[in-house]
């Protein structure tokens, strides 16, 4: 099917669809080049006509920021594990992140 930019509601549900029946598409089968094409134009559409409010996007940023602090505590605490003692920076670093971590599951949790 020729695909041109998605400008209705109606043209947006039916890449919709297309896009879900041809997402394992084999690479390099032509399938493939129109899951691509897919992509883009309902990304593009998407862009333009679906806004998410304000407050949503801080929720996911603050749940991005968590992650993101998360995994350094783990990583952090891998490091502790693993072998000799830290230097003050690292010992300084370490107490702010534990800190925070706490703080953060007292407030989310």
């Amino acid at each position: 099917m020729n695909w041109n930019v998605l400008k209705t509601e109606a043209e947006y549900q039916k890449a919709i669809s297309r896009t879900l029946a041809i997402f394992h598409a084999g690479e390099g089968t032509a399938e493939a080049d129109e899951l691509a094409l897919l992509l883009l134009l309902v990304k593009d559409y998407e862009d333009k006509h679906i806004h998410l409010p304000e407050i949503e996007r801080q929720r996911i940023a603050e749940k991005k920021t968590i992650e993101e602090k998360k995994e350094k505590f783990i990583e952090f605490q891998a490091l502790l594990l693993s072998g000799p003692v830290m230097d003050d920076r690292q010992y300084k670093d370490y107490k702010q992140l534990r800190q925070r971590l706490n703080t953060w599951r007292q407030s989310y949790v």
